[in-house]
């Protein structure tokens, strides 16, 4: 399990509306070079966008990692 924290941003891109994010994703796998970036960033907008209830299509697919790390 990792915990992934950064801030993320809702359609269209304003820099100055970041909303920080942390979540919990079941995997090992992620940026790992074994799996697609973009499965990877797909995996972390699911599940910003199902904690923090937003759809998937209003969040902008930039935002900003500041730790992965294994969760506690």
């Amino acid at each position: 399990m990792k915990k992934i924290a950064g801030y993320f941003f809702q359609k269209p891109l304003v820099l100055e509306d970041k909303k920080s994010f942390e979540i919990h994703l079941p995997t090992e796998t992620l940026y790992d070079g074994n799996e697609p970036i973009v499965e990877s960033n797909n995996q972390i907008l699911c599940e910003i966008a199902k904690k923090y209830e937003y759809s998937k299509d209003s969040l902008h697919n930039f935002f900003v990692i500041s730790e992965i790390s294994d969760a506690d």
